[in-house]
């Protein structure tokens, strides 16, 4: 694969294929025809720079199990797109999508999320934490004298 485009509707089929790893390719867009992949079990992306989105017919291959991104979180949305769309199809969650160190990734209010991250956590706006921080210690019982100086005890 050279270039910035690969359209395998020109170029046949992988009829045996059943895992594709593609690392640090330089596509920006790729397409392919309902048959190209007919048996793919699996597809692993990593580091895949210039690639705009994943091509939603992967959504069409039935024995796509996994999708796995690394080092490309762009990439995560259309994965979830692609899985949102087999649970709409066939009503059951077989598509898994994964990130690094095989993370499951779940649609969360139209925004890509970490399973094993607290949402509170990863989504807390940093301008918050001075309005929180004498709040909570406060609530914790911390004495005045360890409290940041100008906040007062409730």
């Amino acid at each position: 694969m050279q270039g910035e485009e690969w359209n395998l509707r020109e170029e046949g089929t992988f009829e045996n294929l059943k895992f594709l790893y593609l690392e640090e390719v330089t596509l920006a867009k790729w397409e392919f025809g309902e048959e190209s992949f007919p048996m793919l079990e699996k597809l692993v992306l990593l580091r895949c720079h210039m690639l705009e989105e994943i091509p939603p017919n992967f959504g069409d291959i039935g024995s796509l199990k996994i999708i796995k991104l690394v080092g490309r979180p762009q990439l995560e949305y259309s994965a979830l797109e692609i899985k949102q769309y087999v649970e709409d199809i066939t009503g059951q969650d077989k598509l898994q999508i994964l990130g690094p160190d095989n993370i499951p990734l779940y649609m969360t209010g139209g925004i890509p999320y970490k399973s094993d991250i607290p949402w509170a956590i990863w989504n807390l706006p940093l301008t918050q934490w001075e309005s929180l921080q004498p709040e909570c210690a406060t609530r914790v019982g911390v004495s005045e004298s360890d409290m940041p100086q100008g906040s007062k005890q409730a």
